[in-house]
């Protein structure tokens, strides 16, 4: 969680962002990979374009598979050689909350 103003703004407006993914590139295998989850991180996914062998569509990973697991924390298990090149935040407040950083 990302809360880049005042305890009001974020009670007001919703001025908080929620880490739900990560890019990840392997140099290695020169091939890029993403894994994110749901607004209320209830379920992990992966996504590895053709590699995957699912014809270019996500798949959710073991039930076992968990935010603090998969996407929280210093262990996040990530396949050998991936590294994050990019994280993927949620706006809790949407709209309302883009508008008062105007």
């Amino acid at each position: 969680m990302l809360v880049p103003s005042t305890k009001l703004q974020v009670k007001r407006n919703g001025l908080v962002y929620d880490l739900v993914g990560f890019g990840l590139y392997s140099d290695k295998a020169s091939h890029f990979i993403t894994r994110y989850t749901l607004k209320n991180h209830s379920d992990i996914f992966v996504y590895g374009g053709m590699k995957n062998n699912r014809d270019g569509y996500s798949m959710r990973l073991d039930k076992k598979a968990s935010f603090a697991t998969h996407l929280a924390g210093n262990n996040q298990g990530f396949p050998g050689g991936y590294k994050v090149s990019a994280a993927i935040y949620h706006l809790r407040g949407g709209t309302r909350a883009q508008d008062t950083c105007k």
